[in-house]
């Protein structure tokens, strides 16, 4: 695995999704904007959610961004740890109604493992995919990924929803999740100890409508 500075990451990531075809979205200011939600800019979809919701029809359905963020929901922990901050730089990857899971995930592998760019090591990662989502497995065994790194698991960290009032209802989606770790050992222990999220496919799939 190759040392980058802050900058080189942040360039290899955007120059990466701008030879898949991918338009480079400007980070936002962190204090939003026509958003009453939040108080802060807290993830990189935050500034997009008008690409989503349907209000603004983006030129170009693929967007990549690194934006400024912030989050206090374990300030407790900055300061006590290596790794928990306040203030960071979310990278991400967004296709509006283009590309979904196949490409998604082939994207990802490449700029993880590739020496051209990031260039971890295969046998220290672990990827994840919820149990009945077969589809995402396949994708990654596919890829030449093991059947030793490959974790089968239904907590929150693989599948969640999010709650999003627009007009007069609610809508529930409901994303299948790929995370991908980083383990120090070859030993696969869950513990939060011993892995590092480093990466996440996010595929927005089910969607539940909820009228008032």
């Amino acid at each position: 695995m190759k040392y980058m500075t802050s900058a080189e990451i942040r360039q290899t990531w955007l120059d990466f999704f701008k030879s898949k075809g991918h338009k480079i979205e400007p980070s936002a200011s962190l204090v939003p904007q026509n958003d009453p939600t939040l108080l802060w800019i807290n993830a990189g979809v935050a500034p997009l959610k008008k690409y989503f919701d349907g209000r603004v029809v983006p030129k170009n359905p693929r967007i990549v961004n690194v934006q400024k963020c912030i989050r206090t929901n374990d300030i407790e922990n900055v300061g006590n740890t290596a790794r928990h901050h306040t203030f960071f730089e979310m990278m991400g990857n967004f296709s509006i109604g283009d590309y979904f899971r196949d490409e998604a995930i082939e994207y990802g592998f490449e700029i993880l493992t590739s020496d051209e760019y990031f260039g971890f090591p295969i046998e220290k990662l672990y990827f994840t995919y919820y149990p009945t989502d077969l589809e995402t497995k396949q994708r990654w065994l596919d890829l030449g990924i093991s059947e030793e790194h490959l974790i089968s698991s239904k907590n929150s960290f693989v599948f969640y929803y999010h709650i999003q009032k627009t007009h007069s209802h609610k809508s529930l989606a409901f994303p299948l999740m790929g995370f991908v770790f980083y383990y120090e050992s070859h030993i696969v222990a869950m513990k939060i100890e011993c892995k590092f999220n480093i990466y996440n496919r996010n595929l927005t799939q089910f969607v539940k409508y909820l009228y008032n």
